[in-house]
């Protein structure tokens, strides 16, 4: 199977970690290229590895764009790019089109597909606890989870007697008014009395090498939601904290199986002393950093995550 994975921004990495998993997962099998305007910070997924660089190319240049679409047999579509912002609404019947949401946010949606479109298109959502505004009811939405690619070096667990005694909080936005806020000032008002890394700004591989070295993580606590930098802590063998509620808890079980939430749950106003109670306990962190290992490795592997991608491309 030939994947195009197009985007229009960085977007947390999503399409260049899914296209490079691709090919270290099926290597033989399937082939993916990215399209995409800006790579941003995540040039990790670029690095020529085993002899293997993945191929990347501009959807801001049309002749790349048509090569990309007439080559694939499948697009797969993140955030707000589709077949008629690529200008090739001759292929939505040609081709299969898989369209991905990444957050809780609607834009007018007539700028991406319109409705006599639907019926070509194949839609999807990480889920992560996005999911629960009646509109994605209507789309009959594919929950296909966010990948981590935990067998990446700077995936893995770093020996805990190696590490720092810090907490790493690593938030993707410091703004407070936007729908994937963090809470960034909760948390550090929570952590003011321990030694809080607050993570921002840096590359992808920089923010996953300062993350490997402390004891405890932060995802986020403000929003009953887990993100890609709690399952980054996880895959790091790190304990995380990440607010979540019982709507959070059943979409991570259909995502991934689990019966159990792997993140210590908290809230700004319990925070400060859950942090300080488990700081206090180093036995506790080991084993708690080495079960949510090995929860990724069980639950959240890239090959059983990509499956249920394929599974969906194949439909």
């Amino acid at each position: 199977m030939k994947i195009v994975y197009a985007c229009n921004s960085p977007l947390a990495g999503v399409s260049p970690r899914v296209a490079r998993l691709i090919h270290d997962c099926f290597k033989g099998e399937h082939e993916a290229r990215l399209l995409i305007k800006n790579i941003g910070p995540f040039g990790w997924y670029l690095q020529e590895r085993d002899g293997y660089q993945l191929k990347q190319y501009s959807i801001t240049k049309k002749r790349d764009v048509d090569k990309c679409l007439e080559w694939a047999d499948v697009i797969h579509c993140n955030a707000n790019v589709s077949a008629r912002t690529m200008g090739r609404p001759d292929l939505i019947k040609k081709k299969v089109w898989v369209f991905q949401w990444h957050g809780a946010q609607i834009w007018p949606f007539e700028r991406v597909w319109e409705p006599r479109d639907y019926r070509h298109v194949k839609f999807a959502h990480i889920g992560q606890g996005w999911n629960r505004d009646k509109f994605f009811k209507t789309f009959n939405l594919r929950l296909l989870p966010n990948l981590v690619s935990i067998h990446d070096e700077i995936h893995q667990p770093l020996e805990f007697d190696k590490r720092e005694e810090k907490v790493s909080f690593s938030p993707s936005t410091t703004s407070s008014d936007v729908v994937n806020k963090k809470g960034v000032d909760e948390v550090k008002r929570a952590c003011k009395d321990v030694h809080l890394e607050v993570i921002h700004r840096v590359t992808f591989e920089e923010c996953m090498r300062k993350k490997r070295v402390g004891v405890l993580g932060i995802d986020e606590v403000v929003t009953p939601y887990y993100h890609l930098s709690g399952l980054e802590f996880l895959s790091q063998g790190t304990p995380c904290v990440c607010s979540h509620d019982q709507f959070t808890s059943d979409i991570l079980k259909e995502a991934t199986g689990s019966e159990t939430v792997p993140f210590l749950n908290a809230e700004p106003n319990n925070l400060g002393d859950l942090v300080r109670s488990v700081l206090t306990d180093k036995d506790l962190l080991r084993s708690v950093g080495e079960e949510s290992r090995n929860w990724m490795e069980q639950y959240y592997h890239p090959v059983d995550i990509l499956k249920r991608y394929l599974d969906y491309y194949r439909e």
